[in-house]
């Protein structure tokens, strides 16, 4: 299973200096620095093996049991982290870094009004830790409280000015706001990818395509997939199909298990005329995209998590754009009843993740618009738009988007 990049995932502080072991003994200080060597390697396996070997030479050792809940949490094993996390804070009273992680691993198994406490109680009892106002901000923000989510951000950039992680998590939420102008000044601040990833989708949401182009070019150099096939999606904008299609086959081969880049190659493979190979990358992508979790939640999922959230028919949300994009496909080749079949499971799927994020999100009702035209319900289509419009009213593709379907639906654009 792939690890999410986004929001929250990986921001525990491994914060190992040797100071911090003097409480183990020698042997178990020699597995808590391998643990270390683990971490930074990011083989978890590996540091839960350290971690739970320093555990039973050193079992009054509270910063052993913090690893190795740490270690189990980042390997998917929320359930197993918890009574770690309790009996480091068992042992250690006021330990902000271990009330932390409990609210990472509460969270994880979907007791996000429990993780908010603890990331308070952490913060009260520490309140320079960044990582804290950061990972309080992502619950916050699942939970649709996006002005809290902010004033957390800003928080943890208060106290690091340079911390990357927040001005680019900052510049996420804002962005999903509606809010594009400030998440692109918020992203001009930062230094990492990821920033440079948002900055450049809120720039080619606003229709600057160029300055798009100019940034995910030069942020190529870092080989991360995600630059890669957003650029692609650019480039396709821009009307660059073999540019397009050269960027996203570049994102598969630098990762490929990510479904997205299938799905966007099968888009521009599409416009090119190649309706089989389109096709063939709309199957691959939602082949993949229903063996991963969500990518719309910030937070790392235990399994259990993930499997109530597929009981609910709770998917990715460009998981039912790709369905959008294979029924256009099938319909092209003359299959209108395998159209009609991915047409009506992507309105479900629309459906569901417009109402699991608990607040009105710009970006998941245009999908949702989306499946509704497709559906042929032009006045819910309609409606779905000019709400997602007056979300984000600097969204340039808006303004096509209300009058294709304000003509469907027989009436003229507001």
């Amino acid at each position: 299973m792939k690890r999410p990049k986004y929001f929250g995932a990986l921001t525990l502080l491994f914060c190992a200096g040797s100071a911090a072991l003097s409480g183990a003994g020698d042997d178990a200080k020699k597995h808590l620095k391998q643990a270390d060597v683990c971490f930074n390697q990011r083989t978890f396996t590996c540091a839960v093996a350290e971690s739970r070997e320093a555990v039973r030479l050193a079992p009054d050792d509270p910063r052993a049991h913090l690893y190795l809940g740490d270690a189990l949490y980042q390997n998917f094993d929320s359930d197993g982290a918890l009574p770690e996390y309790k009996e480091a804070i068992r042992l250690k009273l006021d330990y902000p870094e271990a009330h932390m992680g409990m609210g990472n691993a509460l969270d994880g198994i979907g007791n996000p009004e429990g993780a908010i406490a603890e990331y308070r109680e952490a913060i009260r009892l520490k309140q320079q830790l960044k990582v804290a106002h950061d990972n309080l901000g992502g619950t916050l923000f699942r939970l649709g409280d996006l002005d809290g989510a902010i004033a957390e951000l800003r928080e943890a950039i208060r106290i690091d000015r340079h911390y990357g992680r927040g001005m680019e998590d900052l510049c996420k939420t804002l962005r999903v706001r509606g809010d594009l102008r400030g998440a692109i000044q918020e992203c001009q601040r930062a230094y990492l990818v990821q920033a440079n990833r948002y900055m450049g989708m809120a720039l080619r949401d606003t229709g600057d395509l160029d300055k798009a182009i100019k940034l995910f070019r030069n942020t190529l150099r870092y080989r991360e997939y995600y630059i890669s096939d957003e650029l692609g999606v650019t480039l396709l904008e821009k009307g660059d199909l073999d540019g397009a299609i050269a960027q996203h086959r570049e994102a598969i081969l630098l990762d490929p298990d990510y479904a997205t880049a299938h799905y966007h190659l099968g888009l521009a493979l599409q416009k090119k005329g190649d309706l089989a190979g389109a096709i063939a990358e709309y199957q691959r992508a939602l082949a993949l995209d229903e063996t991963h979790p969500p990518e719309f939640e910030y937070h790392v999922y235990s399994q259990r998590a993930i499997a109530t959230m597929r009981q609910a028919g709770i998917f990715e949300p460009e998981l039912a754009e790709a369905r959008i994009s294979l029924g256009q496909a099938l319909e092209s080749q003359g299959d209108s009843a395998g159209a009609s079949a991915q047409y009506k499971t992507a309105l479900d799927h629309a459906q569901r993740a417009v109402e699991h994020t608990q607040w009105k999100r710009w970006d998941y009702i245009e999908i949702l618009a989306e499946a509704l035209f497709v559906s042929r319900k032009f006045p819910d289509a309609l409606a779905a738009e000019q709400k997602a419009a007056a979300l984000c009213p600097d969204l340039h593709a808006a303004k096509e988007r209300l009058e294709k379907y304000s003509k469907a639906a027989g009436g003229a654009p507001n």
